[in-house]
């Protein structure tokens, strides 16, 4: 019997490409994709907690979710709000939780027969948004607009390459370390492997994801033997072309 599950996420592109890797995951384990709410068997929710008002709208989101979703689906919430302000989550979600280094929640439903090691999320999918109904309306919709331009859209034309998570930043007024904890970042090796993956499907635009990619612990690690690097990049794509 087929299963359907829906995948929905609200944030920064980090979250979003996170979000496409368990797409990704829940595919190769046999589940198929849908759009509607009340079509789904399965549905995951990647919160957002940046903010005050990114952690309200994740309430309102998962009002939506509870009151549209067939009574027997299951539902998830996980992401950064879990982690930034769990007091806050429990007002509106009593439930399990997990995040996409710890899916043993995630997989008691699933029952996997391919481990998430190994899947990768190339794109970001689309942040989901509920449509404003406030006397506020005009002006929101001017700041989501101004919002947009100034982050990343989902482009079929580009293929994405997370290449760490984490900050070594320590700001009072920034919960991402909370959410994220400290820089780390992905093998060269496995960045390469992604990269070939891309070239091999056509892809001739890359783009690298990080939630800091200017630390020292990222330029680091990209670029202790820069030489090194490059070459392999350029013998990788070569040995293609």
């Amino acid at each position: 019997m087929t299963k359907f599950f829906l995948v929905l996420c609200s944030g920064c592109p980090e979250s979003r490409i996170d979000a496409a890797r368990i797409e990704n995951y829940l595919k190769k384990n046999s589940w198929k994709k849908t759009v509607s709410l009340n079509h789904a068997d399965l549905i995951l929710y990647r919160s957002c907690g940046l903010t005050e008002k990114t952690a309200q709208d994740s309430l309102l989101i998962i009002k939506k979710i509870k009151s549209e979703k067939k009574e027997d689906a299951k539902f998830l919430v996980w992401g950064c709000l879990p982690k930034i302000d769990p007091d806050f989550l429990r007002s509106e979600y009593i439930g399990d939780t997990f995040d996409e280094n710890d899916t043993r929640v995630l997989d008691d439903i699933i029952k996997p027969t391919r481990p998430l090691e190994g899947v990768a999320g190339n794109h970001v999918i689309p942040s989901f948004e509920l449509k404003r109904k406030t006397p506020v309306a005009l002006l929101g919709k001017t700041l989501d607009f101004i919002q947009g331009r100034l982050s990343i859209t989902p482009n079929e034309k580009i293929f994405t390459i997370k290449v760490s998570t984490g900050c070594l930043g320590n700001c009072s007024f920034c919960a991402v370390r909370i959410s994220r904890g400290l820089v780390k970042s992905k093998s060269i090796d496995k960045i390469l492997t992604e990269f070939k993956d891309g070239l091999m499907k056509g892809y001739r635009y890359f783009s690298l994801l990080g939630t800091d990619l200017g630390s020292k612990e990222n330029v680091r690690c990209l670029l202790i033997k820069p030489h090194d690097t490059l070459n392999k990049i350029f013998n990788s794509v070569f040995s293609i072309h």
